[in-house]
């Protein structure tokens, strides 16, 4: 009798370079030819703005069609396609979509910046994860990433180092894609977490700074509080072993 084998992990990781360029190609999603598919997709769209009403927009968003280290192939998509996976099995088959996102690992005086999401947003809601983090809207990665900087965190580009992309982190189950960044800040902590305060949005209940010794403790006191892929990021970015 042969031994059972184990689940494969279900986020997995690519090292990318720093200077990972973006091309975007111009494919139609399935339900542009496919009225059934796409009145499926509204129904979803329709339900969820009528729970969340104006917190809740459509906006463009980007499939990974392909990857290298050196090079991201993207399709461009609508927010919608994105929570109709998330909502509904059967749509996110046929959708097939890898959503990319953006995740900046900012490192302060020895710490590291965790956002505990909103209850009101629409995906993974009252999940810890890196600060900031957002969807890909336009096909620049790091310019995103600095727009999601001064949006949930208050802070300006010049309060960080350059990002630089070192991984992506894609999570097999909600078809999520991030595209990771170090951010090591040029702030004090306590400058951050007021920045925070009184600049950033309330797209997180809570925000903190984990020293970056107690991770693995934070991780394993949170466990299935946490985004998926927290655990991968963190040891991809050589701030968690085992």
């Amino acid at each position: 009798m042969s031994a059972d084998l184990p689940a494969p992990p279900r986020v997995s990781l690519l090292a990318v370079h720093a200077s990972v360029t973006v091309h975007v190609e111009a494919v139609a999603p399935p339900d542009a030819a496919d009225a059934a598919l796409r009145a499926r997709i509204d129904a979803v769209w329709d339900a969820e703005k009528a729970a969340r009403g104006d917190r809740l927009f459509d906006g463009p968003v980007f499939h990974l069609a392909r990857a290298t280290p050196e090079r991201l192939t993207l399709w461009p998509r609508s927010y919608r396609h994105y929570l109709a996976s998330r909502r509904d099995p059967a749509l996110a088959a046929a959708l097939a979509l890898r959503f990319v996102g953006v995740t900046g690992l900012v490192t302060c005086e020895g710490h590291m910046v965790l956002g505990r999401r909103a209850d009101y947003l629409a995906a993974d809601p009252g999940l810890w994860e890196p600060a900031p983090s957002g969807g890909l809207h336009r096909p620049d990665p790091a310019g995103v990433l600095l727009e999601e900087l001064r949006e949930e965190l208050g802070l300006e580009p010049e309060m960080v180092e350059a990002p630089q992309a070192f991984a992506l982190a894609t999570d097999a189950a909600t078809g999520i894609v991030d595209v990771c960044f170090r951010v090591p800040a040029r702030v004090s902590l306590a400058a951050l977490l007021e920045r925070q305060r009184t600049h950033g949005t309330d797209e997180y209940a809570e925000v903190r700074g984990v020293p970056l010794a107690a991770l693995p403790a934070f991780v394993a006191e949170h466990a299935g509080r946490t985004i998926e892929s927290l655990p991968a990021m963190l040891r991809a970015a050589g701030l968690l072993v085992g």
